[in-house]
């Protein structure tokens, strides 16, 4: 070139991954031309790799066990394609958020960071780190901090088992330590308290409780009172705890069930009586017979049962409805001894008659007994009424003994003894 002439431009042109800073006399321009050149000049080009990019994250919250949360942050480098860089996340609290995971975004210059706190557990902030490295080796980082906000687990109730009542218990019952609740995790539980147990439904076909008498404290007590009847009733409750409802909370229960059961108990009652103080060898004697039931349960399967003595031949016997409150058993008539399936409701009675001809000497005793017996599963309430016996002599022809027939003990059911009457025949 001449003296003091323009010189040929020159291009500094980058390995792959690096970008022109400048030459070496500060020069910044690339392509460069020198001009009024006068003398020798010699410059080098000095080329850079700058770091890459993470674009700014906000802090943010997120709610207990709300699952995976996912941000999209935007990555660039200078000299670089976005597809090549290399993005990682950490955790600086794994035991409330583990390190998130990094995925391809929509584009080259997004990527997806997603996270998820670990199950019943909140608080923080947690620093997530992003780390970002080019194929040249160059790095930078980036933070932002995220707060797992309190979310009320649901309460978790339990019930103990109610023992199962003797038949006929009646009146105010309780239960201490019944109703258990775990409130959640350790937090939860060390906080919380009952707020109330609610008493859903209560099915008592059996008419076991007094209505609207069932009731769980908060310290767990199960109360309630029972009529004497003889059942089970189920019960349906839930707790409510005292973590409220805030941010999608939950504070109640799933229903619980538990029944209260009283063994069926009945008090059969037998009355029975001929109405003759002496029997005559030969003579037909007719033996009314009324079994009756006090309650407080149905005795729906009952039996009654008299078998006959050796001094008592060619029976038979009969139900008499017509002095009955209950329906008489099918067939309501017999031969021989009398054995029947009886169905009687509380407060209800069925009258027998019983037939037989006197066979025996004289100076023997005619004992004939009578005895009920409660359906399986019922508890007979007062055995010592359930059989009847009637005890009279054998005297002889023409001689009338003196005394009286032994006292009768009337059932208590009502319109029973009226049954019993000699002349209800």
């Amino acid at each position: 070139m001449n003296h003091g002439s323009s010189g040929t431009a020159i291009t500094a042109v980058p390995d792959t991954g690096y970008h022109f800073a400048q030459w070496s006399d500060a020069s910044t321009s690339n392509p460069r031309t020198d001009s009024n050149v006068t003398g020798n000049l010699s410059v080098t080009a000095a080329f850079a790799n700058d770091a890459p990019v993470i674009a700014p994250v906000n802090d943010l919250s997120v709610l207990e066990d709300s699952g995976t949360a996912n941000v999209t942050i935007a990555v660039s480098d200078l000299e670089s394609a976005a597809a090549n860089l290399v993005v990682t996340a950490a955790s600086n609290n794994t035991a409330l958020i583990p390190h998130p995971s990094v995925s391809a975004g929509s584009n080259d210059g997004e990527r997806v960071i997603a996270f998820a706190p670990v199950a019943s557990q909140h608080g923080g902030p947690v620093t997530i780190t992003l780390s970002i490295v080019d194929p040249i080796g160059a790095s930078s980082q980036r933070t932002f901090n995220v707060t797992v906000t309190s979310v009320n687990d649901v309460p978790t109730l339990t019930f103990s088992t109610v023992t199962t009542h003797a038949a006929a218990t009646s009146g105010a019952q309780s239960q201490p330590g019944f109703a258990s609740v775990d409130f959640g995790p350790a937090d939860e539980d060390s906080s919380q308290v009952v707020d109330d147990f609610l008493i859903d439904s209560v099915v008592d076909a059996d008419a076991v409780l007094a209505v609207g008498s069932v009731d769980i404290g908060n310290d767990g007590t199960l109360a309630y009172t029972l009529t004497g009847v003889g059942g089970s009733a189920t019960v349906t409750a839930r707790v409510v705890d005292s973590g409220g409802s805030t941010n999608g909370g939950a504070n109640t229960s799933s229903p619980q069930q538990f029944t209260i059961t009283v063994t069926p108990g009945a008090d059969l009652q037998l009355a029975k009586d001929n109405h003759v103080t002496g029997l005559l060898d030969g003579d037909t004697t007719v033996y009314a017979i009324v079994v009756a039931n006090a309650g407080p349960n149905a005795a729906n399967g009952a039996n009654i049962t008299d078998v006959l003595p050796a001094t008592l031949v060619n029976g038979s016997w009969m139900c008499v409805q017509a002095l009955s409150t209950a329906t008489c058993p099918a067939p309501d008539t017999g031969s021989g001894n009398l054995d029947a399936t009886i169905n009687l409701g509380v407060n209800q009675y069925l009258r027998f008659d019983v037939m037989a001809e006197v066979d025996g000497n004289v100076g023997a005793f005619v004992t004939n007994t009578v005895t009920a017996t409660p359906p399986a599963g019922t508890t007979a309430l007062d055995p010592g009424n359930d059989s009847a016996t009637d005890q009279d002599p054998i005297e002889p022809v023409g001689i009338l003994a003196d005394g009286f027939e032994p006292t009768v003990v009337p059932p208590t059911v009502p319109g029973a003894a009226q049954s019993l009457r000699p002349d209800k025949h």
